[in-house]
């Protein structure tokens, strides 16, 4: 409706007006600097017409360039804007929880001391995903069971490992041959990622990603 469509782009024109000037002047400066984009960033959070936000930073631990010019951000913004919420997660590592530690506020929540809860975190997603697989590919119950009781053995507590192994068989055509392809799947991501990376480069379409690869690496 008109009307609508006034409101969408005056909602628009809004959300333009409260991005700060530098960041809609990214290509003047240089984009592969750490000076450059931690003031873009600051300068969008810091804005007073931002409302509350929250940030999510996952697995902080493999970040390996600028992590300790990072980790002074993430601490600096913290303790600077009320407005701003960060749930960040990492393995154990003394640097980073040293780092964190001076922070008055926020709470530690640690999944190795919590490892039980996790478990059956990750039973429950295993459970969820089987029925669902049921339900796409007709499994009977043998079936069923076969794979949960594979993933359960195999899991490590991973839930990406559990997501990655059941996208692959519901990608498979025939369920008949899902039991074998089970067998396929090494408990492990680093393994399974391999696996994954060998069946890309041995499809017909590995070609033309070596290509894609060659032109990210030459730019």
């Amino acid at each position: 409706a008109p009307g609508q469509a006034a409101v969408d782009r005056q909602a628009a024109v809004d959300r333009q007006a409260a991005v700060p000037a530098s960041s809609r002047q990214f290509s003047d400066k240089d984009a592969n600097t750490w000076v450059t984009l931690s003031e873009i960033f600051t300068d969008i959070v810091q804005d007073t017409r931002l409302e509350n936000t929250y940030l999510i930073v996952d697995v902080l631990d493999e970040c390996v360039v600028e992590l300790p010019r990072l980790l002074d951000l993430i601490v600096q913004l913290m303790s600077t804007s009320s407005r701003l919420k960060w749930i960040v997660s990492s393995r154990n590592s003394p640097n980073i929880e040293g780092r964190l530690e001076k922070l008055d506020e926020g709470a530690v929540l640690s999944l190795e001391l919590n490892a039980e809860s996790v478990s059956k975190a990750v039973e429950k997603y295993i459970e969820h995903k089987t029925d669902r697989l049921t339900k796409i590919k007709g499994y009977d119950n043998n079936i069923k069971a076969t794979i949960q009781e594979y993933l359960l053995r195999n899991a490590n507590d991973t839930f990406l490992w559990v997501a990655l192994v059941c996208r692959n068989l519901e990608e498979e055509e025939d369920q008949w041959n899902a039991l074998s392809t089970l067998e396929e799947f090494p408990p492990d991501l680093v393994p399974l990622y391999k696996r994954m990376l060998r069946r890309i480069c041995d499809s017909k379409r590995a070609s033309s990603l070596k290509q894609f690869v060659r032109g990210l690496q030459a730019t």
